[in-house]
C-alpha cells in the first residue's frame, strides 16, 4: 500500500487509563489503511523522550480542533501494527 501518510512531531494527548490514572503520549505516526485513518502514540517517559518499545494503536478522526481517538478490536489492532512497522522499516528517515 503507497498511500500517503504524515510524521507528527510531538503532538501529545493526555490518555486515561481504566484506574484513572492519566499518562501523555506522544502522537507519532498519523497513517491511512483500508480508507480509515489511524495514529500510532508512545509513551512519554520524561520531557520529549519517547518510550517507542510500547506502541499503541488507535482510529484516528479530526474534526476542525477536535481529535477522536477509538479503540481496536484485536485482529484490526494487529493488522494496523504490522502496517506501521512495515512502514518504518521503509522510511529510512523515520527514527523514534
Amino acid at each position: 500500500m503507497n498511500e500517503e501518510y504524515e510524521s507528527v512531531e510531538l503532538d501529545v494527548v493526555t490518555l486515561t487509563d481504566e484506574n484513572g490514572k492519566e499518562e501523555d503520549y506522544a502522537v507519532v505516526l498519523v497513517f491511512p489503511l483500508n480508507d480509515i485513518t489511524y495514529a500510532a502514540l508512545c509513551p512519554i517517559v520524561e520531557g520529549d523522550v519517547i518510550d517507542d518499545e510500547d506502541v499503541l494503536f488507535f482510529r484516528y478522526e479530526e474534526d476542525g480542533d477536535e481529535v477522536s481517538l477509538d479503540d481496536l478490536g484485536e485482529e484490526e489492532a494487529e493488522l494496523v501494527a504490522r502496517e506501521y512497522e512495515m512502514l518504518c522499516s521503509e522510511d529510512e528517515d523515520f527514527d523514534l
